[in-house]
């Protein structure tokens, strides 16, 4: 019998796909077709293009960003987990950004929401 993975699971390998493969496919794979996230700003209908959007840009200006997926608690169908996004520069990992994003799934684990804190940023 095959186990189900876990909701973190299913994020390292989000993140590991999109920012170490640059595989924006990943988003269609992993949003479901209604995702909704509140750092998009109201009145974008469609945030799976806004999301693609989005990475598009990041990875245009940070080239070698990545994400690393830290702690996290995870209950009935949703995630919280902190999040670091760092670029890699003469060896060393410089920290971009630091939050907490809570996910929740469908029942075919697909996210369906995010909402993201940010609690210290250099992106900007």
């Amino acid at each position: 019998m095959d186990k189900k993975p876990s909701y973190r699971e299913l994020i390292e390998i989000y993140f590991r796909r999109l920012f170490e493969g640059r595989d924006l496919s990943v988003i269609d794979d992993y949003l479901e077709k209604g995702y909704r996230d509140t750092d998009i700003p109201s009145g974008v209908d469609d945030h799976i293009k806004n999301s693609k959007d989005y990475i598009n840009s990041l990875f245009a200006r940070y080239p070698s960003i990545r994400v690393k997926v830290g702690d996290s608690m995870e209950r009935d169908n949703a995630l919280s987990v902190f999040l670091e996004w760092y670029v890699v520069a003469d060896g060393a990992n410089r920290i971009l950004r630091k939050g907490i994003a809570s996910f929740t799934f469908s029942k075919d684990n697909r996210i369906t929401n995010r909402t993201t804190h940010i609690y210290f940023d250099r992106m900007n």
